[in-house]
C-alpha cells in the first residue's frame, strides 16, 4: 500500500540512503517550500520524494513580477514507480493549486521537464493537467575532441584586451554576488534567485567561471559533475554590452579544457530550442543533440487582481 506523507527529520536515514541528492535539497536548498515537501512509502520502504521550489525574488513577494515560475521536482523508484509517481505528482499539483490561492493577483505558473520519449510520463503529465510549451535540446561533446587554439593557451590573447581577466568566481565576495546578478538579469531580462547556485558551490559541486573587467562579469558558465565521467556546462550567459566579440566561445573552450584535465570525459548542456544563435554556437564547438526535453507547465485558473 502507498501512502503520502509530509517531510519530517525522522525519515532523512531513509531518504539519505535513498536519494543523498535530494537529502540534501530539501533539507538546506532556500528555494524549496517547506510545506510541499512529501514522502511516498511503499509500505515501510521509501519509495519517492517530491517537493516545489520557488526563487527568492518570488518568496520576496515581488510585485513587479507578472508572473513567476516555480518548480516541481519528484523522484520515484522501485516495483511501483509508476504509481508513486502518480500519487507524487497528484499531491503536489494540489498543494499548488491551495498554494496559488494565497497570491490571485500575480500568475503562478509550475514547471517541470521531463524527455519527449518517455511516453507513459508525458501521459501522465498531460493527465493531470500539464501542457507542453516549449522543447530544450540536450547536446553533447566528447572532450577528447577539443581543439587546441591560441584562445586556449593565453586567456589575454583572445580577446585582444589586457584588461579582461578569466577567473573562477568567488561569491563569498559580496560585490561578485551582484555583479553576477546584474550581468545575467542584463543578459537574461529576467530577475531569479540565484540561491541554488549560491548552494551548490557551497556544497562544492559547482564551479562558476567568468570573464571580468574592472569587476563587472562580461560572460560566465557554471559546470557541476553529473557523473564521474559527464560534466554539466549550464547557465551560459554574455552581457549584451559585449556579445558578438567571441567570449563565450572562448570561456566554453578553457572551462572544457580544465573539466577535461580534471578528469571528465564528456560535457553535457541544454538549450532551448528556439535559442538559434546559442544553437548555432554550441553546435559549431562540436556539441550533438543527444536528447529534446519538454518544458511542462501547469496552472490554476489564474484571475489578475484587477479582473
Amino acid at each position: 500500500m502507498l501512502k503520502i506523507v509530509p517531510y519530517e527529520a525522522r525519515y532523512d536515514r531513509a531518504l539519505l540512503r535513498q536519494d543523498a541528492a535530494s537529502f540534501r535539497e530539501i533539507r538546506e536548498l532556500p528555494d524549496v517550500i517547506p510545506e510541499s515537501r512529501i514522502l511516498c512509502f511503499n509500505k515501510n520502504a521509501l519509495a519517492g520524494v517530491g517537493w516545489i521550489s520557488a526563487g527568492a525574488s518570488f518568496l520576496s513577494l515581488r510585485e513587479d513580477l507578472p508572473e513567476y515560475h516555480l518548480h516541481l521536482h519528484f523522484y520515484a523508484s522501485g516495483s511501483k514507480e509508476a504509481e508513486v509517481s502518480e500519487l507524487l505528482l497528484k499531491n503536489l499539483t494540489e498543494y499548488f493549486s491551495t498554494f496559488s490561492l494565497k497570491y490571485s493577483g500575480k500568475r503562478l505558473i509550475l514547471r517541470t521537464w521531463i524527455r519527449s520519449a518517455h511516453t507513459a510520463y508525458l501521459e501522465l503529465l498531460n493527465s493531470l493537467g500539464f501542457r507542453p510549451m516549449r522543447t530544450m535540446e540536450v547536446l553533447e561533446k566528447e572532450l577528447s575532441e577539443m581543439e587546441n587554439t591560441a584562445e586556449d593557451r593565453d586567456p589575454l590573447e583572445f580577446p585582444n584586451d589586457p584588461e579582461i581577466r578569466f577567473t573562477r568566481l568567488d561569491f563569498t565576495d559580496e560585490a561578485i554576488r551582484e555583479a553576477y546578478i546584474r550581468s545575467s538579469r542584463a543578459a537574461f531580462g529576467i530577475f531569479d534567485s540565484i540561491e541554488e547556485l549560491l548552494f551548490r558551490v557551497r556544497c562544492g559541486e559547482a564551479s562558476v567561471y567568468a570573464f571580468i573587467r574592472d569587476r563587472e562579469i562580461l560572460s560566465s558558465l557554471t559546470v557541476w559533475p553529473l557523473s564521474a565521467s559527464v560534466t554539466a556546462v549550464e547557465n551560459i550567459f554574455t552581457h549584451p554590452d559585449w556579445r558578438k566579440n567571441g567570449l563565450a566561445s572562448c570561456l566554453i573552450r578553457k572551462v572544457l579544457k580544465i573539466r577535461e584535465e580534471e578528469g571528465y570525459r564528456r560535457a553535457q548542456l541544454t538549450v532551448f530550442g528556439d535559442d538559434l544563435p546559442a544553437v548555432s554556437l554550441y553546435l559549431k564547438l562540436g556539441f550533438s543533440v543527444s536528447d529534446v526535453l519538454l518544458e511542462m507547465h501547469y496552472e490554476t485558473d489564474y484571475r489578475p487582481s484587477w479582473y
